[in-house]
């Protein structure tokens, strides 16, 4: 006995333009989604590697800052700071020059820049230099040079200078007040800004931070 028509087995043309119209929808939809999640990822991923920069840059800076210190020098005390401006800052420190160097050497030279990144000329990298004075036990004073990041801005200014007073009034956390620089024997704490961009698709990571010198207020201090 044969089957009734609506009883038989398959699909009418109509049905299978809808479902290739349903599954043509949902495959998009998890393609665009997984695209996404996709874009998110590398975001974020190219923040931490921003962020993770100018923290290493950032740890270096505040920890030579904070060495700073008047020093001797041909038997003629002088101020901490040889040179200080918006992209460089040039200072005695007490640091040894390398492992070797006794720790009753005294304080060599030391000079924080900003110079052009070769791997990509549109940013700029952090170097330090360190000199030892030619009183110490170093033979030779030539300066040991180190790149401590790179693709940081070109406009940033690194670095402000602030005395005693003025950092006194001032916000710990925020950004440079002024944008003079006081006489070289006044500066008592020093702000950095670092913003680093490796990636022109994400923005950059900023970090700000005041560094006090002690050594050099403590040698202000009459007795």
């Amino acid at each position: 006995m044969r089957r009734p028509a609506a009883a038989e087995d398959g699909f009418t043309l109509a049905e299978m333009a809808v479902t290739l119209g349903l599954l043509t929808v949902v495959l998009a939809t998890a393609i665009g989604a997984l695209l996404a999640f996709t874009n998110i990822s590398s975001g974020s991923d190219r923040r931490t590697q921003n962020l993770e920069q100018a923290r290493i840059m950032m740890n270096v800076t505040t920890r030579d800052l904070r060495t700073a210190t008047p020093a001797l020098v041909n038997g003629a005390k002088v101020a901490a700071f040889v040179t200080a401006a918006p992209d460089s800052a040039e200072f005695y420190g007490n640091l040894r020059f390398n492992a070797t160097t006794p720790l009753t050497d005294p304080p060599v030279r030391v000079r924080l820049f900003l110079e052009t990144d070769p791997q990509n000329p549109a940013r700029r990298q952090l170097v330090q230099t360190v000199t030892a004075l030619p009183t110490t036990a170093v033979p030779s004073p030539v300066p040991r040079r180190r790149v401590v990041g790179g693709s940081l801005l070109p406009t940033t200014q690194m670095f402000c200078y602030e005395t005693a007073a003025a950092a006194l009034q001032s916000d710990l956390g925020s950004w440079c007040a002024s944008d003079t620089v006081p006489a070289l024997a006044d500066i008592a704490m020093v702000r950095i800004r670092i913003l680093v961009q490796r990636s022109g698709a994400q923005g950059p990571a900023t970090l700000i931070s005041s560094v006090y010198l002690p050594n050099v207020a403590l040698d202000k201090v009459t007795l």
